[in-house]
C-alpha cells in the first residue's frame, strides 16, 4: 500500500477534494492523509460538493503539515498554488508532484466550486493511472 500525503494552504478545500478522490478511485491500494500550512475545518459548501459524487469528507479533521514531520510518503501532493520555501521541513517522500489548483473562495459560487471539483477529479484520475 502506498502513503500519500496531499498538501495545500488551509487543508479545508482543494486538500479534501483530492484526497476524496484519491481515497474513493485507489479503494485499498492508497493510505491518504492531509495537511494544511495553517488547517482549517473542511468548508460545508465543499462537504456537499463531494456527496454529489457520494464521496464523504465531512468527518476529515484539519491537520497541520508539522504534524507529520518525521514521516515517510511515497508522493507528496501539492494542491495550493503557492508554498513557504520550509514547508515540507521533517517530511521525507520518494516523490512530489504539484497541482496549481485556483483558490476557491467561502462563498464562491458554486459554478466556480464545480469547476474546480472537476479539475481535480480530472487530476487525481490521470494521476492514479500513471502510478505502478
Amino acid at each position: 500500500m502506498m502513503d500519500i500525503l496531499v498538501i495545500g494552504t488551509d487543508d479545508a478545500i482543494r486538500t479534501q477534494i483530492a484526497a476524496g478522490y484519491l481515497a474513493y478511485y485507489a479503494q485499498e491500494r492508497l493510505r491518504v492523509e492531509t495537511a494544511g500550512i495553517s488547517p482549517a475545518l473542511p468548508e460545508p459548501e465543499v462537504v456537499r460538493a463531494m456527496q454529489s459524487d457520494f464521496i464523504d469528507v465531512s468527518q476529515n479533521l484539519p491537520r497541520a503539515v508539522t504534524d507529520y514531520a518525521g514521516q515517510h510518503f511515497d508522493y507528496v501532493l501539492t494542491v495550493a498554488e503557492v508554498l513557504p520555501a520550509d514547508y515540507l521541513s521533517g517530511i521525507t517522500y520518494n516523490h512530489l508532484v504539484h497541482f496549481s489548483f485556483p483558490v476557491w473562495q467561502t462563498g464562491g459560487s458554486p459554478e466556480q466550486l464545480s469547476r474546480l471539483q472537476e479539475a481535480i477529479k480530472r487530476e487525481v484520475l490521470l494521476f492514479l493511472g500513471s502510478l505502478p
